[in-house]
């Protein structure tokens, strides 16, 4: 995306509904942001490393926004992390990408999680583990003018993939607005690190969770930070099994994307998503030809 993008993004600003949170235009943290975001992200498909934990096979139809850029676009929309950010996957190429599906990367040093209690998953019990979470984080999201958020229950009960050692599950939600929306997780356990992978947006849930897994098929933990290198008596254990981590992982990441995934469906959806669409959208939407596009460089690939 070139310099028309943010044009059409302040322009948009101002008459979209929906962007209270922000006054009448993108606050000056995230427009640095989105331009950081425009100038860094990584449409060539190809490996990508993941820090040094593990690596991506990007692929066509995927681009993918580094570490720096990914925290700091999330932090101008008010999100937190908790772990170390490896960037974030987006549907797309170098012509045309958009902001409607993302997979946030994290990972986090959490030992060796033993998964002995993967056939004794209680779906009913983490779920009301994750409602009374998240209702006593709702007090503290209130304070911060946040908004509530409400768990429905599951889109997609938790299981675990053995072989991959990828636990998976999905949870259907409702904000402060009545705004529906899912958070799609899959965690890929490894040695003594778990690398985490939320996956929203503002399409079909059905579009979410499909771009989401063929992504995980793409992500491998480089040799010697894999499940099976773990070594007793050497790496940590982890002090809970995966029902625990479901339900603490899950508590905590519906409040990191609530604000996110509200602004998204209330306007942003437009700011963030239709702008990029330059081959007609926005001119169309105000009543204007659009004038043949100049050519364009191809964007270089920081990888």
């Amino acid at each position: 995306m070139k310099r028309a993008f943010l044009y059409s993004l302040m322009l948009l600003a101002i008459f979209v509904n929906g962007v209270s949170a922000q006054g009448d235009k993108p606050s000056p943290q995230l427009k640095s942001a989105i331009d950081n975001l425009e100038k860094t992200i990584v449409t060539k498909p190809g490996l990508v490393p993941l820090g040094s934990l593990a690596t991506l096979d990007l692929q066509p139809g995927s681009c993918f926004v580094p570490p720096e850029s990914t925290r700091e676009f999330m932090t101008a929309l008010g999100n937190k992390f908790s772990g170390e950010v490896l960037g974030m996957i987006i549907p797309g190429s170098k012509d045309e990408w958009a902001l409607d599906i993302m997979i946030v990367l994290e990972s986090s040093p959490s030992g060796h999680i033993l998964d002995a209690d993967a056939n004794k998953l209680d779906a009913n019990a983490i779920l009301e583990s994750i409602r009374s979470r998240t209702e006593a984080a709702n007090v503290e999201r209130k304070k911060l003018n946040q908004g509530e958020l409400k768990v429905l229950g599951w889109d997609e009960p938790p299981y675990y993939d053995q072989p991959k050692r990828l636990l998976v599950w999905s949870i259907n939600t409702v904000d402060f607005d009545n705004a529906a929306s899912i958070n799609y997780n899959q965690n890929m356990l490894g040695r003594d690190t778990l690398l985490r992978m939320v996956a929203l947006g503002s399409v079909d849930n059905s579009k979410i969770k499909q771009f989401a897994k063929k992504a995980a098929t793409h992500i491998s933990y480089n040799p010697g930070k894999r499940y099976e290198d773990y070594q007793p008596g050497v790496d940590k254990v982890a002090e809970y099994g995966l029902a625990a981590l479901i339900a603490g992982v899950a508590a905590k990441k519906l409040g990191f994307f609530a604000l996110l995934f509200a602004l998204l469906v209330k306007g942003w959806k437009i700011i963030l998503v239709v702008v990029f669409f330059l081959g007609g959208t926005i001119y169309k939407l105000f009543g204007f030809n659009k004038a043949p596009a100049p050519p364009q460089d191809e964007n270089v690939n920081p990888q």
